[in-house]
């Protein structure tokens, strides 16, 4: 009957309600936390868990794919052999390196070596890789378990190999400590952004799991919110009903023919209810009907001849509740009056009789109207009800699985699926939270800033999604084809843009937040850690690369106007003399690459979404690490 494919498209922000337990003693769960290496144990259990998961994935692509295309393309049996010759890692010989592993540039004239990487764990990341993207398949069960198995144990490989990593432990949990022993300072975004990333590097190398268990309950909420606001939800679910039910039926030995006409109009809204007993993760909207069905009603008594004509004015309420596993109907919410008077009397008679035989019907039939009035009221209501629940519960199924196939599984595709995927509303919104991580680390640490919702559509982003999906897919990462790297991170170029995208550009991204971005003051502030970087023919150390776009909107658009130049800064670990000699090399080329100014347009939306038009800029706000965009349909 209607159409809610708009459900999987646009999504509400909910804040989650701040805990209300009490602030456990930091200091002392820091002091307490001891380095945990992995031990042989865990090592021989991950083996063995990587190589039934390779095992599952076997039997189950053997009956799918019986061409065999699949398991060639994700290499199971390299992979399999590679578990199988796998040994425990021994540290690394001394390299020169910093706190975060990275390599320290010195005066001389050549880069450090970096150690060969074992062909097992080649083929495991390959593997890896190659079970992460795009492709349809890549969501089932199988294949994700295998992916979680494999990055344990590449994981424990690479916590093993690290010469570093204790020592890096200690300094982060003494910077850890520093910070929670500072009462003067007011735990504010710049208190969060300096204790946000050590939590999160002790979560990601499970090490002091009851200051990350307590950190994550107590400072990590949903960091991207989408919303869609009640008029505009109306606007694309809203759906002319206009049916037609033929009506024969038998009446105490009379034959009853006619017509009952539906029409009205059905629209979805979201609802806020506080005594409602579902789960926070739940959201409830109603699919309302509002219209009449118009009835005629044709018989006959004896030599009589009636029709009857009613009204029933209906407004018919549906319940959904909204989650991450089902849509759920409940119980339905009608209500209903009817008027119904006779149209027309006639007799098969003729003659000065037939006069009087259409008064008498009249009359009789008019002390019947009551209780007809009352059956028509109840029929009409209950048969339109049935079929409307029908009808709805198609669509909700169908909804649903939009959901599915369109958000939910390719989040599970790209292996980025969160944990915490919750419906929200109110009277005035619908939609979603979610805490993208990568897997690991900390979310927001605070809700978005209250800030009037006047738009069709919202998209509430902090920093830490850019941070912690960073951290996720381009620490120690050499990226050599950015034009490939834009095309499968999703983003919409002209062609004129994508050709302008550098070739001879390198990063070796840095290993700890290669990428950190900052939002304050309406500026876009977003920090590339490079390892080493290669411009052409040139190989550069180590840097911090820093450049800031200012936000606005105008005419309908993203505007971003680059706010000063763009910064080269060290690294960590300190200043070397190649830093001085090539850091104007690097800031030189961004100032040629990176655009003074760019606008963003907006974007057509998908049917049924389009019934709001095309999606413009209408507002934009970056502060406290939140950027707030707002659309509006054309």
């Amino acid at each position: 009957m209607m159409n809610y494919r708009a459900l999987s498209l646009w999504f509400i922000i909910t804040s989650l309600i701040p805990c209300a337990a009490a602030e456990p003693d930091w200091q002392r769960i820091a002091s307490e936390a001891t380095f945990q290496p992995p031990g042989e144990n865990e090592w021989e259990a991950a083996k063995q868990n990587v190589s039934a998961a390779i095992g599952l994935v076997d039997t189950y692509l053997r009956q799918a794919d019986p061409s065999g295309h699949w398991r060639e393309y994700l290499e199971l049996d390299q992979t399999r052999s590679a578990v199988a010759a796998l040994r425990l890692p021994s540290p690394p010989a001394s390299t020169p390196t910093d706190e975060t592993d990275n390599f320290v540039e010195t005066d001389e004239d050549d880069l450090p070596i970096e150690a060969p990487v074992d062909p097992a764990i080649d083929a495991l990341r390959t593997t890896l890789g190659r079970s992460i993207g795009k492709h349809p398949g890549l969501e089932r069960p199988p294949v994700i378990a295998m992916r979680q198995a494999i990055k344990v144990l590449l994981d424990i490989h690479r916590r093993l190999s690290l010469r570093s990593i204790e020592n890096q432990f200690s300094e982060k949990r003494s910077e850890l400590m520093e910070l929670f022993a500072d009462t003067s300072t007011s735990r504010d975004a710049d208190w969060y952004r300096g204790v946000l990333p050590l939590d999160s590097w002790l979560d990601e190398n499970s090490q002091a799991i009851d200051l990350t268990v307590a950190a994550k309950r107590h400072w990590s909420r949903p960091n991207l919110h989408a919303r869609i606001s009640d008029v505009a939800l109306s606007k694309i679910t809203e759906r002319l009903v206009n049916e037609t039910e033929p009506i024969r039926q038998w009446d105490e030995g009379r034959l009853i023919t006619g017509q009952a006409v539906a029409t009205g109009i059905a629209r979805m809204i979201p609802v806020a209810d506080p005594n409602s007993p579902i789960s926070p993760a739940h959201a409830e909207c109603r699919i309302v009907f509002d219209g009449n069905i118009h009835s005629t009603l044709n018989g006959s008594e004896g030599p009589v001849i009636f029709r009857l004509a009613g009204v029933t004015r209906l407004h018919v309420e549906q319940p959904v509740y909204l989650s991450e596993d089902a849509f759920d109907l409940q119980a339905t919410l009608p209500s209903s009056s009817t008027d119904l008077w006779t149209d027309c009397v006639t007799t098969k008679r003729n003659g000065i009789a037939s006069n009087l035989i259409r008064k008498i019907a009249t009359k009789m039939i008019a002390k019947e109207h009551p209780e007809a009035r009352a059956d028509l009221d109840k029929e009409s209501r209950s048969k339109f009800v049935e079929q409307f629940q029908a009808d709805v519960a198609d669509e909700m199924m169908e909804a649903f699985n939009d959901l599915r196939e369109d958000v939910l599984m390719p989040l599970d595709r790209y292996d980025v699926r969160p944990d915490d995927f919750r419906f929200s509303a109110d009277a005035s919104q619908l939609g979603i939270s979610m805490t993208l991580n990568g897997g690991f680390g900390l979310g927001a640490p605070f809700p978005p800033p209250p800030q009037a919702f006047d738009g069709d559509l919202g998209v509430q982003l902090h920093e830490t999604v850019i941070n912690r999906l960073a951290q996720r897919m381009l620490a120690g990462e050499r990226i050599a084809d950015f034009q490939e790297l834009a095309k499968s991170s999703g983003f919409k170029l002209t062609p004129q843009q994508f050709d302008e995208i550098p070739r001879d550009i390198a990063i070796v991204f840095a290993d700890d937040r290669p990428i950190t971005a900052r939002f304050e003051n309406n500026v876009l502030e977003l920090t590339v850690r490079g390892r080493r970087y290669e411009l052409g023919r040139a190989n550069l150390v180590a840097m911090n690369a820093v450049v800031r776009y200012r936000v606005s909107v105008r005419n309908g658009q993203l505007h971003l106007e680059l706010d000063g130049p763009p910064e080269v800064l060290p690294p960590k670990s300190g200043k070397s003399g190649r830093f001085f000699l090539q850091r104007n090399v690097l800031a030189k080329r961004m100032e040629k690459e990176l655009p003074k100014t760019a606008d963003v347009e907006g974007f057509e939306l998908p049917e049924p979404a389009d019934r709001l038009g095309r999606a413009n800029f209408s507002s934009v706000d970056a502060s406290d690490g939140w950027l707030n965009i707002q659309f509006k349909g054309s």
